[in-house]
């Protein structure tokens, strides 16, 4: 797990993140996801089943996890920037119920996840409240920003757990 400095760290970068203009902010996080999309170019249906371990997540599963996350965090930035506290807390490591969904349906849901997210953020108000909060589990209270600055270090952390599968000996088709 991370140590309660590099969370300290993350909690400021996350406020730092959540200070810039939506614009810029949208941009980053874009750029984010384009990384993460990159890494499933190519990735086969054998590839993205695959589990290094029996108690490992597959491809898909990181990606039914990000698409869960994302449509979570799309109804909680809305109600945020409009000063509604959504009800109820936020779980860790969640994922979509639907396994076996094919490789191409799961980016078709993640891509939609992530339209839905920015047609949401535009649907905010000119001054989004930024006094309301919802605790992230992890990294405490956040406001509307710092919620949609999360979904930048959610993919970058997803990032790179998908490079260290497809780092795995045995990795189907050999390690990309």
């Amino acid at each position: 797990m991370v140590t309660e400095d590099a969370r300290e760290r993350l909690v400021s970068y996350l406020g730092h993140q959540a200070s810039k203009d939506v614009p810029v902010l949208v941009e980053l996080v874009e750029e984010q996801r384009a990384r993460l999309l990159g890494l499933l170019d190519g990735v086969s249906e054998d590839q993205a089943a695959f589990r290094p371990a029996p108690d490992q997540w597959s491809i898909a599963d990181v990606l039914r996890h990000v698409i869960a996350g994302e449509e979570g965090v799309a109804r909680i930035v809305e109600s945020l920037a409009r000063g509604v506290v959504p009800e109820g807390r936020r779980v860790i490591g969640s994922q979509t119920p639907e396994e076996g969904q094919p490789l191409a349906a799961l980016v078709e849901r993640l891509c939609a996840a992530r339209a839905d997210l920015l047609a949401r953020v535009r649907g905010w108000p000119a001054s989004p409240d930024l006094t309301a909060t919802f605790d992230h589990p992890f990294f405490g209270p956040l406001n509307c920003k710092g919620w949609l600055a999360f979904q930048r270090l959610h993919d970058a952390d997803h990032i790179g757990q998908l490079e260290q599968i497809k780092a795995v000996e045995g990795y189907p088709g050999g390690a990309a």
